[in-house]
């Protein structure tokens, strides 16, 4: 189970990570309660899933007051599902995804077969549609995993558990490591001002460059 964010570079960023039986409420229930206790609740905090995900319908018991929709993709094949691919249903679906007024919304709902706007409409605006959603989405349409994540499913199911955990840990600290100080080590300079300041790597460089086998 992972829970991701959207950074001020626009980069996905892994915030909480579990491990727990699959399609489980109990084990979902678990890592949100959890990331609660991380984050804290409230109506800012808005959560986003894949449609038809277990989890989903977790959301509401743990987070009563946040906002959760739906990514686009997944609203996107469960339509597709249910009505089949029709003439630009792709292209038409992800112009009513991105509007930003319900006037456009509607003007170009409008031009979606009758089939696909009857899904759409019971699956309910409010999750999907940029329009109408209640608060501030943060241009979060999809849901983006970390690519070494992707890769930890395929390779690593036959390790133990806490090697697993120390891997995904690693690769998080890496990714921090290199988002921090990375874009500045040819230059000598951290966010600290020690580099700088004094001429000596700081830690957290040297850190960056243990990780990045930069040396």
């Amino acid at each position: 189970m992972l829970a991701v964010a959207i950074d001020g570079n626009n980069n996905t960023t892994s915030i909480a990570f579990g491990v727990g039986v699959a399609n489980s409420v109990n084990s979902y229930t678990w890592f949100l309660m959890r990331l609660k206790d991380a984050i804290g609740a409230g109506t800012e905090v808005v959560l986003i899933t894949n449609m038809g995900d277990t989890i989903a319908s977790c959301i509401g018991q743990v987070f009563p007051d946040a906002y959760h929709g739906y990514s686009s993709n997944s609203v996107l094949n469960y339509c597709q599902l249910r009505i089949g691919q029709s003439r630009n249903l792709d292209y038409l679906f992800f112009r009513v995804c991105k509007a930003y007024i319900t006037q456009d919304f509607k003007q170009t709902f409008s031009k979606l077969s009758h089939g696909a706007q009857e899904v759409l409409h019971n699956i309910g605006h409010m999750k999907w549609a940029r329009a109408y959603f209640p608060n501030i989405r943060w241009n979060v349409l999809n849901i983006k995993i970390p690519e070494f994540l992707m890769v930890l499913s395929v390779s690593q199911h036959n390790v133990p558990i806490i090697t697993l955990m120390d891997v995904i840990v690693q690769h998080i600290q890496q990714t921090f490591a290199e988002r921090c100080v990375m874009g500045d080590m040819n230059r000598h300079t951290c966010s600290c001002g020690k580099w700088r300041s004094l001429g000596i790597t700081c830690g957290h460089a040297l850190v960056a460059a243990r990780y990045t086998n930069n040396t």
